[in-house]
């Protein structure tokens, strides 16, 4: 976390602006925080559209879950795509330590 604080974006990306690189680094590292809450559930539930509480009682429902996203993204799939970020991310670590 601490290493994120320093980072300044210098035009790394075409299609946005620096000052949300620098707004996004600061809302990661606040949720980093011991104690802070993650923002996690509010962003999902931002980008559906819904309250977060709603979003939180979905993601709580075997059946919702089921119902509204396992018949149309099979479990296996997400459990293999979760395994391919996990060993992805664990290869950046190792390559950036």
């Amino acid at each position: 976390m601490n290493t994120l604080i320093p980072i300044q974006p210098a035009g790394w990306l075409p299609f946005i602006q620096d000052v949300y690189l620098n707004e996004w680094r600061d809302y990661l590292v606040y949720q980093l925080q011991p104690g802070k809450d993650v923002k996690t559930v509010e962003v999902f539930a931002s980008r559906h559209g819904i309250e977060a509480h709603e979003f939180h009682t979905l993601i709580q429902s075997e059946a919702r879950m089921e119902e509204q996203v396992f018949n149309r993204l099979a479990r296996q799939r997400l459990v293999a795509y979760r395994r391919q970020l996990v060993d992805q991310n664990l290869e950046l670590l190792q390559d950036y330590l």
